[in-house]
């Protein structure tokens, strides 16, 4: 018999068959269950390795041996056609071969639903935080980085909607299904997936789901030394985008790579620490990128981060802590100067220097920053957010509600962008947008804080301030920002009831309670310590101005005019800017002081000044209280009363008749003195402040 023969007859080639296919699916559940398992790397190379060893150790045995009803025996000796062997390795490769073809056919359908995609590239897509797998459980703050690098990586591509990072971040620990994350955030595909970091090596898998019926169409494991993990960044990037059929409109970019692992490492934990945005985290952030620097003193992410702290920790606002202004600032501008110095192309280090120009009132050369942040990196929360304030502030107020629209909606959970926009909606009339976005905040079940705030900023537009009060005051019972003490303290100081808002130690609460009591050198005092304090910021200028105007004191005003601002209101103008402002710089105060004095020799150019500002704001979008109150103000110190009347009966119109304290001691009772719908006005303007403090006090809110 021929040796072939000889091969058929002891079924070898049966064996043969049967082992293939049985290591075939062996390999098949190892990789499947690998990652589940926590199985280490090696895994899948050792059964590899041990099958292929074992194919030929198995062909010498089936050479030699045989199954028979006797048991196993010599195949010399098996010679009867009784043997059971043929007819059971006959099962066995046919029920290999039918698991065989449905495990091919299942891929083949798999690659169908993944081609599907493309059907669906248009939609946005969610880059959810990946699961932290580490042994010790203690890496998620790298997890966050991986999966934030790659959303920001997918984000410069023009073809693809994607969701911010906090937004997608948001229903970690929630309970909610995939397929109810994608209809929340309104998008068609979900990018979710778990790191493996132990000792210097990382596995990453990473997975594509279909959010219509939470399927995963696509999947893939990577493993890498912990130093090539900036390049895997950008294969998990590009390989997402190629199978969701999208062609990238460019490389990714060039970034800074950490020559030292740990400094990587210490960078990723001090920025999940910066996002929270809680003055004791800021604080251990900055320590560990000071660490961070040391061990690496070429890597430029750190640097800009500790710009953002450094903004941060000081008193301006938007700050978190009470460092002064101005070391605090060139502090920031030095770490953001040595970050750009090492990567121009750092998407973090342009968007805080533009914050920091914007800070300096250096409108031109911030928007020009935090517009090259956002070319470099699209979803840059933060580069976003600050272009639109220092919009804001310049009076471009359709142009910032553009910006924050575009932000919230991709990112409503953003925590600031829900309030910035609900108050820049006030500026523009725009109540029922205002409704709109807090219903999707309820609908999205947004933070209890982003919740409130909206809701305080419907309330105060409709002018129902107890209410508003009620709502914000139990927020910052448990979360004493002071963000959240200064609305609540000028919605009591709007009413009257200033002596209840010391306790969210404001500095100008004490200011506005000195006015109100008549206690002018007081208040004038208070002003000046609080801006020699900070002499840059600029909503401690406007507040020595409207303090100054408010006790009378001119001499004083002009005084401070000429000599900081040479009496020029284009100076005077850009000194008060203030990125949170929706109303004029208050030309007012300097206005009031030259009418009462007879120093009128700049008188022309204010008011000249003046009116093109309030025309300015009108003209992109202002359409408020606060720009009605100050057209009033104008046109009764142009001796126009009928018109200044006419305005604030408008302003008090928007609020129910409530205008404000302020206004009784505004120098309109002396310019318009003597008219009967002024009077009016402020009548009921005091009767609506008592109502308002009597529905606060019948609430349970002290009033002191």
């Amino acid at each position: 018999m021929s040796f072939f023969g000889e091969l058929k007859r002891r079924h070898v080639f049966r064996v043969a068959t049967a082992y293939v296919i049985i290591s075939w699916l062996v390999m098949q559940v190892v990789d499947v269950m690998s990652p589940a398992l926590l199985l280490p790397d090696w895994i899948a190379s050792l059964f590899a390795v041990i099958l292929i060893i074992g194919f030929p150790i198995t062909m010498v045995l089936s050479w030699v041996y045989d199954v028979t009803p006797e048991g196993v025996v010599r195949t010399d000796a098996a010679d009867n056609p009784d043997s059971n062997s043929p007819r059971r390795l006959d099962v066995l490769i046919a029920v290999g071969l039918v698991v065989v073809g449905g495990l091919i056919v299942w891929q083949q359908l798999s690659q169908d639903s993944t081609n599907a995609l493309s059907e669906i590239s248009n939609s946005a897509v969610a880059v959810l935080p990946f699961e932290d797998l580490s042994p010790e459980g203690n890496q998620q703050y790298f997890a966050d980085g991986i999966s934030e690098e790659i959303l920001n990586k997918l984000s410069r591509d023009s073809n693809i909607a994607i969701t911010g990072r906090t937004s997608s971040f948001a229903f970690r620990g929630s309970g909610k299904t995939l397929q109810e994350i994608g209809a929340t955030l309104n998008v068609g595909v979900l990018l979710e997936g778990s790191v493996r970091k132990q000792g210097e090596r990382v596995r990453i898998v990473a997975r594509l789901i279909r959010a219509a019926d939470g399927m995963p169409v696509w999947n893939h494991t990577y493993e890498t030394e912990l130093s090539d993990i900036f390049a895997l960044q950008d294969e998990i990037a590009l390989q997402v985008l190629d199978e969701l059929s999208i062609t990238m409109d460019e490389a990714p970019s060039r970034r800074t790579r950490a020559g030292s692992i740990q400094a990587y490492d210490l960078f990723l934990q001090a920025r999940e620490l910066v996002v929270s945005r809680r003055l004791d985290a800021i604080i251990e952030a900055k320590t560990l990128l000071d660490k961070a620097i040391v061990l690496d003193p070429e890597f430029a992410p750190p640097y800009a981060e500790l710009a953002l702290t450094e903004r941060l920790l000081s008193i301006a606002p938007g700050g978190l802590g009470r460092q002064p202004v101005e070391e605090s600032r060139q502090r920031a501008e030095a770490y953001a100067d040595r970050a750009l110095a090492l990567d121009p192309e750092l998407a973090d280090a342009h968007a805080i220097a533009g914050w920091l120009d914007i800070d300096s009132h250096d409108l031109l050369a911030g928007e020009v920053s935090l517009r090259r942040a956002l070319e470099l990196n699209p979803s840059h929360e933060n580069a976003r957010l600050w272009l639109a304030l220092g919009l804001q502030g310049n009076a471009r107020f359709n142009d910032a509600a553009k910006e924050l629209e575009q932000l919230f909606a991709v990112d409503p959970l953003l925590t600031p962008v829900s309030f910035n926009l609900t108050t820049l909606l006030t500026t523009t009339n725009n109540a029922e947008r205002i409704k709109e976005v807090i219903a999707r905040l309820e609908r999205l079940e947004a933070l209890e804080e982003d919740v409130a705030q909206a809701q305080f900023v419907y309330a105060r537009y409709q002018g129902n301030f107890a209410e508003a009060v009620n709502i914000l005051a139990p927020v910052w019972d448990e979360n004493a920002t002071t963000t959240l003490g200064a609305n609540i303290s000028l919605a009591l100081l709007k009413i009257g009831a200033g002596a209840s808002a010391e306790r969210y130690r404001l500095p100008f609460v004490p200011i506005r309670n000195a006015l109100s009591a008549g206690d002018y050198d007081s208040a004038v005092a208070t002003a000046r310590a609080v801006l020699e304090f900070s002499p840059t910021v600029s909503v401690f200028k406007r507040e020595l101005a409207v303090t100054l105007a408010a006790a009378k004191q001119d001499a004083g005003l002009l005084d401070w005019y000429e000599e900081t601002f040479d009496s020029d209101p284009a100076s005077f103008e850009r000194a008060m800017f203030w990125p949170f402002g929706t109303e004029p710089a208050p030309f007012y105060a300097i206005a009031y002081a030259m009418h009462r004095s007879e120093n009128k020799t700049h008188f022309e150019a204010l008011i000249a000044r003046w009116r093109q500002a309030i025309d300015i704001g009108r003209a992109n979008g202002a359409d408020s209280q606060a720009y009605d109150l100050d057209d009033a103000r104008w046109y009764a110190v142009n001796g126009q009363a009928e018109e200044a009347v006419t305005l604030l009966q408008q302003a008090a119109n928007r609020m129910n008749g409530l205008i404000g304290n302020e206004l009784s001691y505004d120098y309109l009772h002396t310019l318009l003195a003597g008219q009967p719908q002024f009077e009016q006005i402020a009548a009921i303007n005091d009767a609506r402040m008592r109502e308002e403090r009597e529905l606060l006090s019948q609430s349970g809110f002290d009033i002191l």
